[in-house]
This record gives structure tokens, sequence and C-alpha cells, in this order.
């Protein structure tokens, strides 16, 4: 009887040994999935995620639940996309134990979907139970996710992977749902501000206006003569502008001809006033030139902010 137990005992004990010795030897291969469910694990497909709750991460273990049960030849694809970046050409037979690509896939999404640092990723996947969960392991696995292992493994994805991982989601997103991109939400909220209507009209007119404010003062510093009329050129602007604005309120029959003809006046005032304002600026260039005075800072800098009003 003792034989028989002695026996029995070094049967199972070298059972548990070629066990144990399989796992530590599958431990340091870069594998697509976790190789073997450990015990308490839940199945991924079997995960329940709270719908009702708002935080970022719940979508996107959502989404990768249903990538992973529903579209299996999808992350196939994408998971050799993963492997092929963390194995680099090298054989998955050999090196210290990294990330799986399913692994690396749902550290990658949780990151990018949730605008986490790697500290912050890295204690989520040691201590979010559904994360570990979605990532194959059980409440007994003692798996760690130091930041480095996972910043080491993340940054090896190269950007054509990324892309190509992105495009591939946006596909299978079309097809669950086709007409999803006929809708868009958003939230919206009420602030304090004066918008002018329409906005390429004020733009326009901002754009004369400075052009000749500057222009002016350049002038008059340098004396150069030309814009003796300034005012009245402002006024005429301002004229121009007002009349758009009242005619595109308007419900007049002739609206868009009208329109048509007070842009292209409004337009042809803006073209005459630059081309005066690009005299101007020649001009004081060749006076500095030909009088070899020193760079003024000054000017130099109202002369970049004309330029900059000027387009």
């Amino acid at each position: 009887m003792i034989t028989h137990i002695n026996s029995a005992g070094y049967t199972c004990f070298s059972i548990v040994k070629a066990v144990l010795s399989k796992s530590s030897e599958d431990s340091t291969l870069r594998s697509t999935f976790i190789p073997q469910m450990s015990l308490g694990t839940i199945g991924i497909s079997e995960i329940e995620l709270d719908i009702y709750c708002r935080h970022e991460i719940v979508p996107i273990l959502t989404a990768l639940q249903y990538l992973y049960g529903k579209r299996p030849n999808v992350m196939k694809k994408i998971c050799s996309l993963i492997q092929a970046d963390l194995l680099k050409g090298r054989s998955h037979k050999y090196g210290c134990t990294g990330l799986s690509s399913w692994e690396a896939l749902v550290l990658a999404s949780v990151r990018l979907g949730c605008n986490l640092d790697y500290d912050q990723l890295s204690d989520l996947a040691d201590n979010h139970l559904r994360l570990r969960q979605m990532m194959g392991l059980g409440p007994f696995d003692i798996n760690r996710y130091p930041r480095s292992t996972i910043h080491d493994n993340l940054t090896s994805l190269s950007a054509q992977t990324l892309e190509t991982i992105s495009n591939t989601i946006v596909t299978e997103g079309h097809q669950f749902c086709p007409h999803a991109v006929d809708k868009v939400r958003g939230d919206s909220f009420v602030i304090a501000k004066n918008i002018h209507y329409p906005t390429d009209t004020n733009l326009l007119f901002d754009g004369v206006r400075k052009t000749i404010d500057l222009s002016v003062r350049l002038a008059k510093d340098h004396s150069i003569a030309g814009w003796r009329q300034h005012v009245h050129l402002m006024k005429k602007a301002k004229r121009a502008k007002r009349q758009i604005e009242k005619v595109a309120r308007s419900k007049r029959k002739d609206k868009d001809a009208t329109l048509k003809k007070l842009y292209q006046d409004l337009l042809d005032q803006a073209e005459h006033t630059i081309d005066r304002s690009l005299v101007t600026i020649q001009t004081i260039k060749s006076i500095k030139k030909a009088t070899q005075q020193p760079a003024s800072a000054f000017y130099d800098n109202m002369i970049s902010e004309l330029h900059y009003f000027i387009p």
C-alpha cells in the first residue's frame, strides 16, 4: 500500500513538474493570446461590463470583446500585425517574457482611448479587474505589468501598423452600423461671445482696417505721401461691409446676385488697399537703403505685422 502511494505521489509530482516546465517554457515565448486559461479565469466573451458606466474604458473593452468573440478573423489579422512589430524579425522562441499580441492590443487601446500615461496604464493593468479579465487573467494570476514593460512593447508598434489597425476597426464599425456616419453626436454649451455674421466679411474688413491703420502710421513716420484719404477709405470699406450684412439677412429674390456684386466691391477695395500698402513698404525699404539708416526693431515689427494682415 505504501509502495502504491509513493508511486502515485511520484506520478503526480512528475505531472506537475512537467506542467510547470511546459508553462515556464511557454512564458518566454511571444504568443498571440494567453496560452492557457488559469483557475478561475472567465472567458473574454463572458465578461460582464457595466454598460451604464460612463467611464471611457467601458466602450473600449466592449469593442475589444466584440472583436474577440464575433470577428476572430479580424482579431487574427490585427494580432499578426502586432506580433510582427513586437518580434521585429526575431524568433518567437527566444528572448525575455513580453506582452502577447492580445495584451498589447488591449493596453494600447486603453491608453489611447482613455488618454493615459504609462504609469497610469501600469496601475490599471495591475489592479483593474475587468481590464485584467479582458487580458485573459484570473484572480489567481500574479502577472504584473511594469511601466517599462508596457512602454517598451507599445512603442515597438509602427505607425503603419497603427494606421492599418485603425482602418480595419473603422471598416468593421461601418459594417456593424452602416448608417452611423449619417449622424453626429456632440455636447454643446452656451458661452457669451460676440459673433459677427457673416464671418468672411468681418475677416476681410478687419484685414483692410488693420492694413490701412499700420500703413498710415508707417507713412506718417517716414513722411511718405499717398494716405491722405485713409479715413474715407475706412468709411467706404465699412459701408460695403454693412451693406453685405444687410442683404445677407434679407429675403429678397435677387439676394445672391446682389451679394456677389457687393462682395466684388469689397474685394476690389481690399486689393487697392493692399497695393498701396506694398508700395509704402517698398518705399520705406528704399529710403533705408539710400540713407543707410540702421534697422529699427520697432518699424521692422510693424512691417512684419502688416505682412501678417495683408494675406
